[in-house]
């Protein structure tokens, strides 16, 4: 989708989210957000994003892992840790569990010469609770349902494509239409 007008004067919280309103000239559809109980670690996760996009430009790519803790760095309770591969251009983008719905939005990866050593995986997303508390506190409806079922990776796939969208002007923004305007 071409999005032909954005209002870049967004909110930031301390998260790491921003709500970017744009008006996309027809309905687009949108992810929703797991319901009922919250994510657990050992859980298979999956991010969708647009890694190093000046080199890749081969648009939406999909990684698969699991949650490994439910904190951050430093504890940050509103963060989780997750194994889903994700680089430079996936900020932004939706983490989904096995039923494709957003359990967390994916915000960082742990950087090997902050801490150095080798690192692998060490990637971190904002907690769903979190990213619909922000969107609730700024007029966006957030949507749920249930995850009650499996969906094959390769559908996923082909739905994120409709709601997940590259900020062409950022290498380090992804934009997921995960709710209703109110």
């Amino acid at each position: 989708y071409e999005i032909p007008k954005r209002d870049w004067s967004s909110d930031v919280c301390s998260s790491d989210l921003a709500l970017i309103r744009a008006q996309a000239g027809k309905p687009v559809p949108f992810a929703k957000f797991r319901g009922g109980a919250g994510i657990r670690v050992g859980e298979d996760v999956i991010a969708a994003g647009f890694p190093f996009p000046q080199v890749l430009q081969n648009g939406l790519n999909i990684t698969r892992g699991n949650v490994s803790a439910m904190g951050g760095i430093g504890g940050n309770t509103a963060n989780m840790q997750m194994t889903a591969p994700v680089q430079p251009g996936n900020s932004g983008g939706p983490l989904f569990d096995g039923s494709g719905n957003v359990v967390g939005v994916v915000v960082a990866r742990l950087n090997p010469q902050a801490v150095k050593t080798e690192t692998q995986n060490i990637n971190y997303a904002v907690q769903g609770p979190m990213a619909r508390l922000f969107l609730e506190s700024n007029g966006v409806r957030a949507v749920e349902a249930p995850s009650t079922r499996d969906i094959r990776i390769g559908d996923l796939s082909d739905a994120a494509r409709d709601f997940t969208f590259q900020d062409r002007k950022s290498t380090r923004l992804n934009s997921s239409h995960v709710s209703e305007s109110r």
